[in-house]
């Protein structure tokens, strides 16, 4: 009775939550290389133009920007991490003059002549080239719907988390020889491809998709679920201790989630990951479609 009931709490999360999970993973994975894909996609903004010349300091970098623009605040400068590239500056104060809603807040300079060679928002992302990057960032947790979605996305992910953890309990089998049966759920078989690849693909990456469904948590309900939900537990440690801890703990969710944690291989798992749910979801909605099928052949009988 148990098992059954998880196995249709799996099933209809599964289905209430598949159509923001598939857009969520895609994009995901995608931003897995975000800083190489905005190079790539633009690299009028990223590579100088012309032949580069004798870098000047940050001081002079300050003095130009600033003579160019005197209105806008200067918040920080990031210098060039090798030869031929432009250093990035975040303004602020920077209005858009062709759409005054808009905050330009990235400005792209020439290391030798400080002169500006672009300027894009990363606050109110366009559908551009320029900005299509951190439009997409923005798509991955609101699906474009702004604050509601951001909330919407948070509960996907509260379900999703919840998906999981019963999904890893279905694949454990009653009766007898459990470990032995419960090792040929991680197979993939020729016989019933979908099916277990629908469950081969969550056991191999389980620990991975517990790590992103709960960190999705944190980066939509930080205020509204994440952090209290910490604070609680973290009153079972020592008082001297816990904002230590908690502040820990809030600090690896985005490294976390985006892979960086742990260099080039944390984000292929991320990416990797990113591409195994989308193939976990198809998978369980073709075998919701074969089931619906069979009933209805059933039925007509």
């Amino acid at each position: 009775m148990i098992r059954r009931s998880l196995a249709f709490a799996h099933r209809w999360l599964g289905l209430a939550t598949a159509l923001f999970l598939l857009p969520a993973c895609l994009t995901g994975s995608a931003l897995v290389w975000k800083t190489e894909l905005d190079e790539w996609l633009n690299p009028q903004l990223f590579q100088v133009r012309g032949a580069a010349g004798v870098p000047l300091d940050e001081r002079a970098l300050r003095a130009a920007l600033k003579t160019q623009a005197p209105a806008a605040r200067i918040v920080w400068l990031e210098l060039p991490r090798s030869p031929g590239h432009t250093v990035l500056a975040s303004v602020a104060n920077w209005p858009d003059p062709a759409d005054a809603g808009r905050r330009i807040n990235e400005v792209f300079l020439d290391p030798a002549t400080g002169a500006i060679q672009g300027a894009r928002s990363t606050v109110t992302p366009g559908l551009t080239r320029p900005e299509f990057m951190h439009w997409l960032r923005r798509f991955h947790y609101t699906l474009a719907m702004k604050r509601s979605g951001m909330l919407l996305m948070g509960g996907v992910a509260i379900a999703w988390l919840m998906n999981s953890l019963v999904g890893m309990v279905l694949t454990v089998p009653s009766g007898a020889n459990r470990l032995r049966r419960w090792l040929r759920t991680w197979k993939v078989r020729r016989q019933q491809l979908n099916y277990d690849l629908h469950r081969a693909t969550s056991l191999w990456l389980w620990p991975a998709l517990i790590v992103l469904s709960s960190t999705s948590i944190y980066l939509n309900l930080a205020r509204e679920v994440y952090v209290p939900a910490l604070e609680s537990l973290a009153r079972l440690l020592p008082a001297a201790r816990r904002a230590d801890a908690v502040n820990r703990v809030l600090e690896w969710q985005e490294p976390l989630h985006t892979g960086a944690a742990f260099g080039l291989a944390g984000r292929l798992i991320v990416f990797v990951t990113g591409i195994a749910a989308v193939l976990g979801l198809c998978t369980g909605l073709l075998s919701w479609t074969r089931r619906l099928a069979r009933q209805r052949s059933v039925t007509d009988r």
